[in-house]
């Protein structure tokens, strides 16, 4: 059984600069479909972070719209390949990683099409209001109706959408933020996917060339889990108080146990929690969202307890904290390499 979570705030210098909208969006999918006698379960996790700076002034929407994109073409790319049994569902899929990335491509290109497709679509529906007129003549953006290049900017955002399943895991990446799996040890571990140019600049759904600027990780390993959270949340660390927890991989410990011990208030909590660290770091949006293999996380943690007992020290497994900067078991590709 698959639990999902997802949480985002508006962060602290939005509320001072005016009350500007939270530009994050989070989201899960929980999916189940029967092909012949077998049944299939997909969980997976979303966060999408819209752009700050006036050229993005519709960027909210933009995040939203990734999500949207996202979760369709997912649910679309596992009807697909169940059925001709291609790609992950392969009998041979572990020993050809090539059309496994090869899936994984064509995947990360139909939800940029959705997506522009979805922010064109919305233009079309909603044209300029009066106040983004006069937000436009402010800040000297000027853009045509038939440019659609400008308006596709104007909803820039990046993504984040990370799938979990019985036998596999994938992550499809472009921009910052960060993604961490959650090994079968219980360990948090970092899948190295994002993407931030060497003077800070995030990459994203919005450029020309955002295809090329994707990466992805995947891996046939056991997993009990896969998190996904925006630059806001990220930025936090390496600050060291009651709120952080130290670690990011000591607070993704902390959101994994609740989930085992008190799933129904873990979104109340996150959403509690992130205006403080917003408030007292980052002063950005920050959202996060994940993914757990609930069942196996349940029998992991009985064995943990079980060890626990065992020994008049503490687990390995709880109190281990450098495994998050050590890439993940699996394929990182950069998509400019192929």
């Amino acid at each position: 059984m698959f639990i999902g979570i997802k949480a985002a705030v508006q962060g602290a210098d939005h509320i001072r600069e005016g009350n500007l909208p939270c530009q994050d969006s989070a989201g899960n999918l929980l999916y189940g479909v029967s092909y012949g006698d077998k049944e299939y379960s997909i969980a997976a996790a979303f966060i999408a972070d819209g752009h700050g700076g006036p050229r993005y002034f519709r960027s909210k929407i933009g995040s939203s719209l990734a999500i949207d994109a996202a979760r369709t073409e997912i649910i679309n790319f596992f009807d697909s390949s169940i059925k001709t049994k291609k790609g992950f569902f392969d009998e041979n899929a572990k020993e050809n990683k090539k059309e496994i990335e090869r899936v994984i491509k064509e995947l990360e290109k139909s939800i940029h099409e959705r997506w522009k497709k979805q922010v064109l679509d919305d233009v079309c529906k909603n044209h300029l209001t009066p106040d983004e007129v006069i937000y436009c003549k402010e800040h000297n953006i000027t853009i045509g109706d038939k440019n659609e290049q400008n308006w596709i900017v104007c909803y820039g955002s990046t993504l984040i959408a990370a799938v979990l399943t019985n036998d596999f895991w994938f992550v499809i990446h472009i921009g910052d933020g960060a993604c961490f799996i959650i090994d079968e040890n219980g360990i948090p571990k970092s899948t190295n996917t994002a993407i931030v140019d060497p003077d800070g600049k995030s990459n994203s759904l919005c450029e020309i060339n955002a295809l090329t600027e994707f990466k992805h990780a995947f891996g046939f390993n056991k997993i009990l889990g896969v998190t996904a959270t925006t630059d806001g949340l990220v930025d936090t660390w390496p600050f060291d108080d009651s709120l952080t927890a130290g670690t990011y991989e000591k607070f993704i410990l902390g959101v994994f146990n609740d989930i085992i011990e008190q799933p129904e208030i873990v979104e109340k909590k996150l959403c509690e929690t992130f205006p403080k660290l917003s408030k007292k770091y980052s002063g950005d949006d920050m959202s996060f969202a994940g993914v757990f293999n609930y069942s196996e996380a349940i029998v992991w943690h009985e064995r943990v307890k079980i060890n626990e007992a065992k020994s008049s020290t503490d687990v390995p497994v709880i109190t281990s904290t450098d495994s998050g900067n050590k890439n993940v078991d699996a394929v990182i590709v950069d998509e400019k390499s192929i």
